[in-house]
């Protein structure tokens, strides 16, 4: 069996590791921009559970809740979540002004 010919050279094509490092440079900068979603979303989801489930039954005055402090949790991961999106912001913001983007 022959090997593959690229069609505008004629030639076997040439596979560098450039363009894996171009691919993988696109995954982290996706990854990077859409992360903070994750804690974000564990944080509305923990709050929201927790009201769902104890915190009916702190509002009728029982005081049989679990040990672990769901709400500060919650606000941990909200807050880790705010701070990634500055940082996206921050990125983007810098990527479009003119100084971090590519050459023209």
């Amino acid at each position: 069996m022959a090997a593959p010919v690229c069609i505008f050279t004629r030639s076997a094509p040439r596979h560098s590791g450039r363009a894996f490092g171009n691919i993988m440079k696109r995954v982290l900068i996706t990854l990077f921009s859409v992360g903070w979603l994750a804690p974000t979303w564990l944080a509305i989801n923990t709050y929201l559970g927790f009201w769902r489930g104890d915190g009916w039954t702190l509002l009728w005055g029982r005081k049989d809740v679990g040990s672990f402090p769901v709400i500060q949790f919650s606000q941990q991961c909200f807050g880790v979540g705010i701070i990634w999106l500055a940082a996206v912001i921050i990125f983007w913001s810098w990527k479009f002004s003119g100084t971090g983007g590519p050459k023209q």
